[in-house]
């Protein structure tokens, strides 16, 4: 993952922080194996700080935020808890601002 240099233009940096948020969200996912036989541990992590949206995270208004800085930091992302009913999975999710 690139991180936005500071001297790329406003839209470079919008541009490469949505490449860079698709390929998180499509990045493929493996069991661990050998496993215990009950749970399976994953190779990425489910859930973590980089999956909060990126409206939440940055404002993409060139004139409130015209160096596109983050303006809520999430710190960390858990999953309160998982409902299957039939087909779907349900995540309850819970990200927790950075204080200032």
């Amino acid at each position: 993952m690139k991180q936005p240099d500071e001297f790329d233009s406003y839209d470079a940096r919008k541009a490469q922080l949505e490449h860079d948020y698709r390929a998180l969200l499509s990045r493929p996912n493996e069991p661990l194996r050998p496993g215990n036989g009950i749970f399976a541990r994953w190779r990425h992590p489910v859930l973590t700080r980089e999956h909060a949206p990126l409206h939440w995270r940055y404002d993409f208004d060139p004139q409130r935020n015209p160096f596109l800085q983050e303006r809520l930091g999430v710190n960390a992302a858990f999953n309160a808890g998982a409902i299957q009913p039939s087909a779907f999975l349900w995540y309850e999710i819970v990200c927790l601002p950075t204080v200032p």
